[in-house]
């Protein structure tokens, strides 16, 4: 009983603080004058995985590697299965179409990423260091996304707002802030405690636990993150905001929890024959599902409900080493799920104009990266060596006739791209003609 009070009174904590620090963000973003697409990406879906991450990094530090890996990858199923199920059972999730187009794909890469590292059964400190360096890449390429999404596609509440003044003073909101730092951490304290001694009292290992309770309580500040956008007239933005949150989950969770462990994070054998492919699958799944009539209607979330349940009863059976766990394993992943992938292809077809459209808007993206990357490389390229030509014939100005080759023929490859290097080098022509003009005599004084 005790261990359930301290549980609970951890997932309350984390909660409390992470609503705490999505209001004040969100104050934050709405005096900065940044729109609200942007904010609930970005801010919103950051803030509701807080917990988890320092339920995660603590776990790392404390040693209880097997329980922080089991909180990750149980809120990353839990806030797909469970929270957009229930939430489409509820009323059907509108999807943006731009903005899941982009997060979905970057989400099934990012899955399936983690998994290629967790082949050799540990997550080592380079790949943790790849994952993290994505965080930055990820929220630009979310924000790029969320700038194109034309005015038809949003909702009254996500329109752009002017920067207000008489909002919030700046000193209330970093205590506010400040305040859900502390509740954080003093809630990861009383759920990794809680959890543990559940652990002990129940039989389970720390992974299940992890897994099965710990993970989907971490959940719940998603869920109410989701019902205050809905709230606020904003429900097409619940979809992406699950997205960007799981995202946020693999790349930077993952990885700081990891450093937390020594820099390295083991991942058991349990977790390749289940979590790891399922982490996977139901990214891919998500694609169809989202894109067909762009809405999460209610048969999809209770088959996302149906799922997940699942999904915790395998769970608990494999921690007890039920006998019934591999003949429900193998009605799941020789039955339910090459059924669920008959019905998806089937509303592929049907939805087959919608799909179209979605791979021309992809591969117009794609060609529109292309084109800005392919344009800053030539940039970058342009100025490494017309620099680096100007700098040897500096060093080559002992010698005049190689000087005056060299230190123009930077200029003039820096000329192609920069209009300031064209006018230095303007500038240098007419000193080299004014100094021949001299010594062949024939300069014109103005």
């Amino acid at each position: 009983m005790q261990s359930l009070l301290l549980l609970l009174s951890g997932l309350a904590l984390l909660i409390f603080g992470a609503t705490l620090l999505d209001c004040g963000l969100s104050r934050l973003a709405r005096r900065a004058g940044i729109p609200r697409l942007i904010a609930g990406a970005i801010l919103t879906a950051y803030a509701a995985a807080a917990p988890t991450l320092t339920t995660g990094v603590m776990a790392g530090f404390r040693g209880q590697v097997e329980f922080a890996v089991g909180v990750i990858f149980g809120a990353y199923i839990c806030n797909l299965l469970f929270l957009l199920g229930l939430l489409a059972l509820i009323s059907p999730v509108r999807v943006v179409y731009r903005m899941v187009r982009g997060n979905v794909p970057f989400m099934i890469f990012v899955a399936g990423l983690v998994w290629l590292f967790a082949l050799n059964g540990r997550i080592t400190l380079i790949e943790n260091l790849a994952l993290l360096l994505l965080v930055p890449a990820y929220t630009a390429f979310v924000v790029h996304y969320a700038r194109r999404i034309p005015s038809g596609d949003h909702e009254p509440g996500s329109l752009p707002t002017p920067p207000q003044k008489n909002t919030v003073a700046i000193p209330v909101l970093v205590a506010c802030l400040g305040g859900c730092a502390v509740f954080l951490y003093f809630g990861a304290q009383l759920l990794l405690t809680g959890a543990l001694d559940l652990a002990r009292l129940t039989g389970m290992d720390e992974l299940a636990v992890g897994l099965a309770v710990a993970g989907p309580g971490l959940s719940l500040p998603v869920l109410v993150a989701s019902f205050r956008t809905g709230r606020r007239g904003e429900r097409n933005l619940v979809a992406g905001n699950v997205v960007s949150g799981n995202v946020f989950i693999l790349l930077c969770v993952l990885s700081l929890t990891g450093f937390a462990a020594s820099g390295a994070l083991p991942v058991g054998g349990a977790l390749h024959d289940l979590e790891l492919p399922a982490a996977f699958v139901i990214a891919v799944i998500c694609m169809p599902v989202f894109v067909t009539r762009a809405v999460i209607n209610r048969l999809e979330g209770a088959c996302f409900l149906l799922f997940y349940a699942l999904y915790i009863l395998l769970t608990v059976l494999r921690a007890i080493t039920s006998p019934l766990y591999p003949v429900i394993a193998n009605i799941l992943f020789y039955i339910l799920l090459p059924g669920t992938g008959l019905i998806v292809l089937l509303a592929l077809w049907f939805a087959y104009y919608e799909v179209k459209i979605l791979t021309a808007d992809l591969g117009d993206d794609v060609a529109d990266l292309a084109m800005t990357a392919l344009k800053n490389t030539r940039k970058i390229v342009v100025s490494v060596v017309g620099v680096t030509l100007i700098l040897v014939g500096i060093a080559m100005m002992a010698l005049p006739g190689p000087a005056t080759i060299v230190i123009p023929l930077g200029l003039a490859l820096l000329s192609t791209e920069f209009l300031w290097a064209k006018r230095l080098l303007q500038y240098v022509r007419k000193e080299v003609e004014y100094a021949a003009a001299r010594l062949a005599g024939t300069e014109k004084k103005e």
